[in-house]
This record gives structure tokens, sequence and C-alpha cells, in this order.
């Protein structure tokens, strides 16, 4: 899985580990114990923002909508037809809320990264 950066307020939150980040002040150390940036472990800065690392769900997202378009087309072309196959359309309704279930689990993770 590919990864991203989003930048991260320093005034919304902070990083959760001690290690060094990519800030608008370069890249700095955070100490999670004191909730300080330091530049060079010395002196401390006050960066404005800082770029976290988080999963990048592009992929998985357009494989989603991909099947879910096709979902739709099938619905779409079939629903015009004037004698619908009840035992069909069973399996379809199951395989599109089996699709709608993978779409909130997709969303719920993109969200988390907000």
């Amino acid at each position: 899985m590919r990864t991203k950066y989003i930048k991260v307020a320093v005034s919304d939150r902070l990083p959760e580990e001690s290690d060094y980040f990519n800030t608008d002040d370069g890249w700095v150390q955070f100490n999670k114990y004191d909730k300080k940036f330091w530049l060079e472990g010395v002196y401390e800065v006050h960066p404005q923002y800082w770029l976290e690392e988080v999963p990048d769900h592009e992929e998985e997202m357009r494989e989603m909508l991909e099947e879910c378009l096709k979902s739709f087309n099938w619905i779409c072309d079939n629903c015009k037809l004037p004698a619908i196959d009840e035992e069909n359309i069973e399996d379809q309704i199951h395989y599109i809320g089996y699709r709608k279930q993978e779409l909130e689990t997709l969303l719920t993770k993109i969200n988390k990264q907000s």
C-alpha cells in the first residue's frame, strides 16, 4: 500500500510518538514527554504544522467505485426489462448490500485520516 502525507496543524494536535518530523521549520525532532519540537535537540522551535504519514487508499477506492458502477449499471439495464427474474434480483440486492458495507468501511478508514 502506498502512503501519503497530510498537513497537521500544531494547534490541532501533536504527534503521538517521539520522532523526527517534516515541518514548516524543516526536519525537527518532537519529544513526546515535554511535548515540544527541537532543532538538533538543542533549540526549541515552534512550527505551525507537521506532516503525518498516512495510508493512501486511492487504489482501493478506485476499485470499489468501479465495482459499484458495475452493480448500478446492471440495475439500470435490468430494471427496464418487462419480465424480471425474482431470484436474480435477490442476488443483486444482496451483492449491493455487501458492497454498501465495504464502501462504509472504506469511508470510515478515509474519515479517520482526516
